[in-house]
């Protein structure tokens, strides 16, 4: 199990970089690098967990971590717009899009909530539903997990330039 990951020392070793990065962008009030050091250390962690945590253990702090990620995105400014039949629509942030059988689905942020798209060709229906990490449906737990952090590393790449 620890052959393939991360070793003890190389984690205490690189965990040490980064907080001593942080506290020189702490002082600095550099917002930008302290993100990417918070993603650099979500990274590093994530080496840790595939390594040393079992599988229930590695869900519950994706789940966690999860929660994180989203309190990250509520702070972006979320203008992707999901129109629907009738003319209601919404703002927030596209984070993933999947096709299962007839149905296809996007999962949505908006503010500190996620929210399930599903449009089902055979019907020609629409619904919107909340997504809960905790009990997902259509998207488990983890897909939810990469696709905001990998819509966390887009919005920070997208501050850098």
């Amino acid at each position: 199990m620890h052959e393939d990951g991360i070793k003890p020392f190389t984690y205490f070793y690189e965990n040490s970089k980064l907080f001593l990065k942080f506290i020189k962008a702490h002082y600095k009030k550099d917002e930008k690098m302290l993100e990417r050091i918070y993603m650099d250390t979500l990274e590093l962690y994530q080496q840790y967990m595939d390594t040393y945590m079992s599988k229930k253990t590695r869900m519950e702090k994706i789940k966690e971590i999860s929660y994180e990620l989203l309190d990250i995105l509520s702070m972006r400014e979320q203008s992707d717009e999901l129109k629907i039949k009738g003319s209601s629509f919404i703002k927030g942030l596209k984070i993933k899009e999947k096709i299962i059988g007839s149905q296809y689905i996007e999962l949505w942020v908006k503010g500190k909530k996620m929210w399930l798209y599903i449009f089902e060709n055979s019907k020609n229906k629409e619904i919107i539903l909340p997504y809960y990490i905790e009990s997902p449906y259509l998207i488990d737990s983890e897909q939810a997990f990469y696709a905001l952090k990998e819509k966390v590393f887009s919005e920070i790449k997208k501050t850098e330039h």
